[in-house]
């Protein structure tokens, strides 16, 4: 099973595609501030989730119910803005721009697998990507994802990303 969170409009073909409102093509109406989701545990191969996360009341509830409804090894990816784009700031239903290292935390290979005080760890394997759109044609955007920390820290706001892409894979 696939799933496209929070599809909206953006319907993909061969996914189950879940949003809160009804529109042609929403298969499953649910409000992803609501837990648990409407899928067994361990079913989903496959989770596609885009400019979702930045909208959520507890995104660190909304991963946990990824990694619950996630067989291991099911590949999830999520899209959302960067907190140096103007576009995480300019949407008042946004609550919180994200970084390049926002899911350090659940992998075990960029730290001690912090748990956040859950009674079962939630784990993944990650990648990171910032996104600079039309501005990663200049050449900078490899150099930036080489660096982040330095990017990040130093250069974010001189050179703006437009979004950052996680590429998790579940770990159970």
């Amino acid at each position: 099973m696939k799933i496209n969170m929070g599809c909206g409009r953006d319907i993909k073909e061969g996914y189950t595609n879940v949003d809160i409102i009804k529109n042609k093509g929403v298969d499953v109406i649910h409000n992803l501030n609501e837990y648990p989701y409407p899928f067994e545990d361990s079913s989903v191969d496959e989770i596609y989730a885009r400019d979702i996360m930045e909208h959520l009341d507890n995104p660190n509830k909304f991963i946990r119910e990824l990694w619950i409804i996630g067989k291991k090894g099911c590949k999830i990816k999520i899209i959302t803005p960067h907190f140096s784009s103007m576009y995480a700031w300019n949407d008042l239903t946004h609550k919180r721009p994200f970084g390049y290292f926002v899911f350090n935390h659940y992998d075990c290979e960029q730290s001690l697998c912090n748990d956040l005080n859950m009674k079962t760890p939630t784990r993944f394997d990650v990648k990171a990507h910032l996104n600079f759109g039309w501005a990663g044609m200049f050449g900078t955007q490899w150099l930036f994802n080489k660096f982040p920390y330095i990017y990040e820290r130093y250069l974010c706001h001189i050179f703006p990303c437009a979004d950052v892409s996680f590429d998790l894979e579940v770990k159970k």
